[in-house]
């Protein structure tokens, strides 16, 4: 009888508890704002971190809905999710994430080099878009350097067309490791790769190297995807996504802007808001700014269609 009596009182706080899908990017601060919110309303927090697009996929594919839903790239909602609105909150830059010190020089001096004969590591383009961003750091640059065209051509899974100062990137399905570069589901789970030295460079955003005490390098403005003042040349490359729907497909880069929502069948939508509030509240911007993660100076909000 005891034990029938904990099992159901266990649903019941699950039932009960705000549900929150996440990119893995927003680990570190999201657990310390969902800390201070425990501690304040009493409500218990459950967080799911996984790639942005996957997150996504598991509302409108799966059917499982969360209270709130906080992506690496505000646009995967209007575009997945058109019946729901969006607010992008925070920006990120593209970075490579090394530990060896020697390494510093050697990308200060040529990144691009460095790259093409050093080992490195990306998340999946299908499930995160840390994943695609590498593609379109690595497509942007080679509009500048032919040789970075030369190591999208090392990614097995991957074709890049180059056509009247343009280009696109396709990416199948099948996409994989090898040829001295590993690929794995979300960009944090390259870290303890980097780590260890099983690979000399991993592509992380920036917050997440400083959050993980990582060396890093940033590349150039005009390929970095942090700069709003570089979207019309971002705009130049264009990621097509071979898995998923039709409506995922085409993805056109643009500055990183992390972005929020509260599903339209949120069992608490109640509480999520106030979750949200609190990311907005001077005590999250303190959270996230101290984790390298910095908030856009006007939130952009996209309305349902």
């Amino acid at each position: 009888m005891k034990k029938i009596v904990l099992v159901t009182l266990a649903l019941v706080l699950s039932a009960s508890a705000l549900t929150i899908f996440s990119a893995g990017s927003l680990s570190i601060p999201l657990r310390e704002v969902a800390s201070v919110y425990q501690s304040k309303y009493h409500d218990k927090v459950y967080i799911e971190f996984s790639g942005s697009v996957q997150a996504v996929r598991k509302i409108v594919e799966l059917g499982r809905c969360p209270d709130l839903l906080f992506v690496a790239d505000y646009s995967l909602i209007p575009t997945m999710m058109p019946s729901q609105w969006v607010v992008g909150f925070a920006s990120n830059v593209m970075t490579l994430t090394y530990v060896n010190p020697s390494l510093t020089n050697q990308l200060r001096k040529d990144w691009i080099g460095t790259l093409m004969t050093h080992t490195f590591a990306f998340s999946n383009p299908n499930m995160d878009p840390a994943g695609y961003r590498t593609l379109g750091v690595l497509a942007l640059a080679a509009l500048k350097d032919p040789r970075a065209l030369k190591i999208l051509e090392r990614i097995n899974g991957v074709k890049v067309e180059m056509k009247n100062g343009n280009v696109t990137v396709y990416v199948y399905p099948n996409i994989r490791s090898g040829n001295g570069v590993i690929i794995r589901d979300k960009s944090v789970d390259l870290i303890p790769m980097v780590k260890s030295g099983l690979v000399d460079i991993a592509f992380e955003y920036r917050s997440v190297a400083i959050q993980h005490k990582l060396l890093y390098y940033v590349p150039p403005s005009y390929c970095n995807l942090g700069d709003p003042k570089e979207a019309n040349f971002y705009g130049r490359v264009k990621i097509v996504l071979m898995a998923g729907t039709p409506k995922e497909k085409v993805i056109k880069l643009k500055p990183i802007v992390y972005g929020v929502t509260i599903p339209t069948c949120a069992p608490h939508p109640a509480q999520a808001l106030k979750f949200f509030q609190l990311v907005l509240s001077g005590t999250g911007r303190e959270i996230f700014m101290k984790n390298g993660q910095n908030f856009l100076n006007e939130m952009v909000f996209v309305p349902p269609k």
